[in-house]
């Protein structure tokens, strides 16, 4: 039995890889894809809750980051697939990418730059010893991760109020952007109050200051609970290819159940 994944970029609203997983003869498992960087750092892929390979599975990574090769492996069944061909996502532009809504994600218009000096906080601890001039410091490895402030140029109220919506749950966000040097890399973060300014004054002013403080952070450890109208479409005529096999999976349950695709 074997289990072969491929991966590819088909375009769309938002930046995304289309996924394609399918097993000889077929099997019917638990499906964890996951994802290498070009630095050989790996994570798991974030599917839809309750993904699985039945014979075959077509998914989206909507979390890849720009402008380097990746590749991903498939499990199900016991089973582990062979890595795929290199990957590339190409964007000029940054995105506020968020946890399981791609319909919430936002594309970052201009960044005015980090208001303040990113920082990375030591983690080490200062002990103050009885009769000692001098401290003892017990250091804890490594370093910790990036916290900055970012600034962005809304330039329509459309803009300000998607902004908005993405912040709306106060959740982890994934910051994607085209740059692989520097601050400001694809990372998840938790960003903090959310400040939009009027640098001129006035209500009719045509732009927005967006101020966002942010400290980089894990990558939560869930799927995504809620699907768009296109991925379970394109998800419900791979699974079930009459209305007898959706009607037959989804017996007793609602049409929330169904989006949130809960068998």
């Amino acid at each position: 039995m074997t289990l072969t994944v491929t991966a590819s970029t088909p375009g769309g609203d938002t930046p995304r890889v289309q996924i394609n997983v399918s097993s000889s003869p077929t099997l019917n498992g638990a499906l964890k894809v996951y994802r290498t960087h070009a630095d050989g750092s790996q994570y798991r892929v974030l599917l839809e809750a309750g993904a699985a390979v039945i014979g075959t599975y077509v998914g989206l990574d909507f979390h890849a980051p720009f402008n380097q090769a990746v590749t991903y492996r498939a499990e199900a069944g016991g089973l582990v697939s062979a890595e795929t061909g290199p990957v590339w996502l190409v964007s000029d532009q940054a995105w506020l990418i968020h946890r399981s809504d791609p319909d919430l994600s936002v594309a970052v218009e201009k960044i005015i730059g980090p208001a303040a000096p990113v920082k990375y906080s030591s983690r080490a601890t200062r002990f103050q010893v009885l009769n000692r001039r001098l401290p003892v410091h017990r250091h804890d490895y490594p370093l910790g991760g990036e916290t900055g402030t970012v600034v962005v140029k809304c330039e329509s109220a459309e803009s300000v109020a998607a902004l908005q919506a993405n912040r709306a749950d106060d959740g982890v966000v994934l910051w994607n952007s085209p740059y692989t040097v520097g601050e400001l890399q694809w990372m998840w973060v938790q960003p903090g109050d959310l400040d939009i300014s009027n640098p001129g004054g006035v209500r009719g002013f045509p732009f927005r200051y967006a101020t966002l403080p942010y400290e980089e952070t894990s990558q939560p450890d869930a799927d995504a609970p809620v699907w768009t109208y296109a991925e379970l479409a394109a998800r419900a005529v791979t699974l079930y290819p009459t209305y007898a096999d959706l009607a037959t999976a989804y017996a007793g349950k609602t049409y929330e159940d169904l989006k949130l695709a809960v068998i």
